[in-house]
């Protein structure tokens, strides 16, 4: 196992390539960008999983299985965003 990261952009939804059955830790800005980390199993397949960045007071609609990765500011704190990721998609 090891952990690997992903850089994203604030938007509604975006898919990303992660080994299947990542276990994802968190979401923080390093270097002023949105990351990702999860522990993986390199040796896996890879798999599509969306993330969903919702921005405070946005309207959203989540899969009931979403995990909450955490949340980020940008802007010096003027725009939030909370960060989900779905489960593995075929």
């Amino acid at each position: 196992m090891t952990i690997w990261k992903w850089t994203v952009v604030p938007t509604d939804e975006q898919k990303i390539l992660v080994p299947r059955g990542a276990k994802f830790l968190c979401c923080q800005l390093q270097f002023n960008m949105p990351t990702l980390w999860a522990l993986v199993d390199p040796a896996t397949e890879k798999v599509n999983r969306t993330v969903y960045t919702i921005g405070t007071g946005n309207y959203c609609e989540l899969p009931t299985n979403a995990q909450y990765l955490g949340t980020y500011q940008i802007q010096d704190g003027r725009l939030v965003f909370h960060v989900f990721i779905g489960e593995d998609e075929l």
